[in-house]
């Protein structure tokens, strides 16, 4: 829930105690666990769409880590690679991309062309090329990522459910939805067996799935979909998140689909508030989708019988 993202913070925030005694292990910025904290401070902070703070808590966390080890060492460059995550959340892609291409090449050169912290930083440059709508280049990093992490820890593991979302997700935007309603099932089985019935990325994928099944016109197992997941992002987030912002935007095309133009029109501009209210880029690829879902309504209206 939300209120477990704001624990998180608390304890992260009150791990590293710089008042305890210097031969407490676990004490003072000097010790190698402070930036890790902080790092994971500035994901859940990302999570909540704090950006300045993440980048706060972020730059923080580098700091400390290029003292205590340098820029090439794994720590580092785990955090150098949360940064680069930070930077896609606010569509700045091309710094993000730089960024992550020159993490690849040094976790390549230390670790080796196969290993688990590389399969990270493949996954989040796919994510880029799939906002940039580069399908194919995504789905080669995705593929290379699915594959190390499936040899790595086994197939009915979250990280390995991940990736084959994000996979889904773009063969849903390149128009294969039968293909990504295949995918998208056994990742709600993955994701349900290990996250529990109750989490914000069964919410994420439950959305994708309606998003298919709403371009299959199978509005009455769509709807199943957004209500499921809207229940779960309002109990974990609240009412006003762009995670809601996706399910009142998809709402809108399942509704549109129905020749309901109030309603659908209600959910376009009830997502599009949300996404303002977070300052989502206006080329976001969900933003973009919703602004020209809304223009279609007025054509789309003299069509409904």
């Amino acid at each position: 829930s939300k209120m477990m993202f704001k624990e998180a913070i608390d304890i992260l925030t009150r791990t590293p105690s710089s008042s305890s005694s210097s031969s407490n292990s676990n004490a003072g910025k000097d010790n190698a666990l402070y930036p890790v904290a902080i790092r994971g401070l500035g994901a859940v902070q990302r999570e909540l769409y704090e950006f300045v703070s993440a980048g706060k808590s972020l730059d923080t966390a580098l700091k400390v880590q290029l003292r205590l080890h340098g820029g090439d060492h794994p720590e580092t460059l785990l955090t150098r690679l949360a940064m680069a995550k930070l930077w896609m959340s606010e569509f700045q892609l091309e710094k993000a991309m730089k960024e992550l291409t020159q993490i690849l090449e040094v976790q390549t050169r230390i670790h080796g062309r196969k290993h688990p912290n590389i399969t990270d930083t493949l996954e989040t440059i796919g994510n880029i090329h799939a906002l940039k709508g580069e399908f194919s280049m995504a789905l080669d990093r995705y593929e290379q990522c699915f594959f190390m992490r499936e040899k790595f820890l086994g197939i009915g593991h979250p990280q390995v459910a991940s990736v084959l979302h994000n996979i889904a997700n773009v063969h849903a935007r390149d128009g294969k939805h039968e293909r990504a309603l295949r995918i998208l099932t056994n990742v709600l089985l993955i994701r349900k067996e290990t996250l529990g019935e109750d989490h914000m990325d069964i919410a994420r994928s439950l959305t994708s799935k309606g998003y298919s099944l709403v371009a299959l016109g199978q509005m009455k197992e769509a709807m199943k979909c957004f209500s499921e997941g809207h229940g779960i992002i309002r109990r974990a987030m609240g009412g006003s998140h762009p995670a809601m912002a996706n399910i009142h935007a998809n709402l809108g095309r399942l509704y549109l689909h129905k020749c309901d133009y109030n309603v659908a029109q209600r959910h376009l501009r009830e997502a599009l508030d949300i996404y303002e209210a977070f300052e989502l880029n206006e080329a976001h690829p969900d933003v973009v989708e919703a602004k020209e879902t809304l223009k279609r309504l007025a054509s789309q209206e003299l069509l409904c019988v």
